[in-house]
C-alpha cells in the first residue's frame, strides 16, 4: 500500500513539475526552424554573359544558364544574400498564373542588400534557386526588407517555401502586387495629359523617399518629392507615344542605350508630378 501510494506521489510530482517542460517544449517544437541549406536561395550580382556552355566556376563568380537565352550563360558575381538570411517564406498569389515566393531577410540580410542596392541601382540581379537563375530583377532600390521570387512552377515555389520553413497554405495577394495596382490607377488617369495615343509601358510603385534617395545619389533635384513625407506614395509611370520611335541615352558609366522613347513621369493622387529623376538610373 505505501508503495503505491509512494508511486502515486511520485507520479503526480513529475505531472506537477514537468508540466511547464512540456509545455515549453511543445512551444520550442512549433517554433522550431530546420537548418536551411545557404545555397538553397541566393542573389547574386550579373557581371556579364558568356556564349555556352557554361564554364566551370571560378573563385568568386559562377556561370549559370541565361533563363531568357539558351545559348548564353550569366556570369554572376559573389553572393549578396543567401537563405540563411531569410527569417520567413510563404506564397504570393499571382493572378491565373504560378505563385510567387516572398521572403522577409534578417537584419544582416537587409545591411547586406541595402549595400548592394546602393551600389548597383538600375543593375540586374540573379535570383538562384537550386543553382538555377529563376529570375533577373533590375535594383530599383537601394533597401528591402524582403525579397520575391517568380519563374518558378506552382510545385517548385511550394517546395521552396517547405524547405525554408514556411507557411506553404493558400497564397494571397501580397501588398506589392496592390501598390502595383493602386499605381496602374494613378498612370492610367494621368496618361491622357501625356498625349492623345500615350500608353503606360511601365508601372511601379514607389515612394517620396526613395525617389528623394535615388535622385539625390545621382546628383539630380527631386522636387518636389524630396518635401513630402518619405512614405508618401508615387506612381513611376512610363509612357509611350505610340509611333515606336527610338531615343539613345548617354548612361553615367559612359555606356549608351538605345530602345523604345518613351517619357517616365512620376505622379500621385494629388496629382504633384515631375519628369522622373532616376529614369537613368532604370534604363541605363
Amino acid at each position: 500500500m505505501i508503495s503505491r501510494l509512494a508511486a502515486l506521489l511520485a507520479a503526480l510530482t513529475m505531472l506537477a513539475c514537468g508540466g511547464g517542460d512540456s509545455s515549453a517544449a511543445r512551444s520550442t517544437a512549433s517554433s522550431y526552424k530546420p537548418p536551411v541549406d545557404p545555397s538553397l536561395v541566393t542573389v547574386r550580382p550579373i557581371l556579364g554573359n558568356a556564349p555556352a556552355p557554361c564554364s566551370q566556376s571560378t573563385p568568386g563568380q559562377v556561370q549559370l544558364p541565361d533563363p531568357a537565352n539558351p545559348q548564353s550563360c550569366l556570369v554572376l558575381g559573389p553572393v549578396v544574400v543567401d537563405a540563411s538570411q531569410v527569417s520567413s517564406a510563404r506564397l504570393i498569389a499571382k493572378g491565373s498564373g504560378p505563385p510567387a515566393v516572398s521572403l522577409d531577410l534578417t537584419g544582416s540580410g537587409q545591411q547586406a542588400f541595402q549595400q548592394f542596392g546602393s551600389e548597383h541601382l538600375g543593375d540586374r540581379a540573379a535570383f538562384v534557386v537550386n543553382g538555377r537563375v529563376v529570375s533577373t530583377p533590375t535594383i530599383q532600390s537601394p533597401t528591402a526588407a524582403g525579397l520575391e521570387i517568380s519563374g518558378l512552377t506552382a510545385d517548385e515555389a511550394t517546395e521552396l517555401v517547405r524547405r525554408l520553413g514556411g507557411d506553404t497554405t493558400t497564397p494571397t495577394t501580397s501588398q506589392a502586387d496592390k501598390d502595383v495596382e493602386r499605381a496602374q490607377a494613378i498612370c492610367d488617369r494621368y496618361a491622357p495629359t501625356v498625349g492623345p495615343n500615350a500608353q503606360s509601358l511601365v508601372t511601379f510603385a514607389t515612394t517620396a523617399g526613395e525617389i528623394a534617395t535615388i535622385a539625390h545619389q545621382l546628383g539630380r533635384t527631386a522636387a518636389p518629392w524630396d518635401s513630402l513625407p518619405a512614405d508618401h506614395f508615387v506612381a513611376r509611370c512610363t509612357f509611350a507615344d505610340g509611333t515606336l520611335s527610338t531615343a539613345t541615352t548617354a548612361c553615367p558609366n559612359g555606356d549608351t542605350k538605345t530602345a523604345v522613347a518613351s517619357k517616365a513621369i512620376l505622379v500621385d493622387e494629388d496629382g504633384n508630378h515631375s519628369d522622373d529623376p532616376t529614369a537613368i538610373a532604370a534604363f541605363c
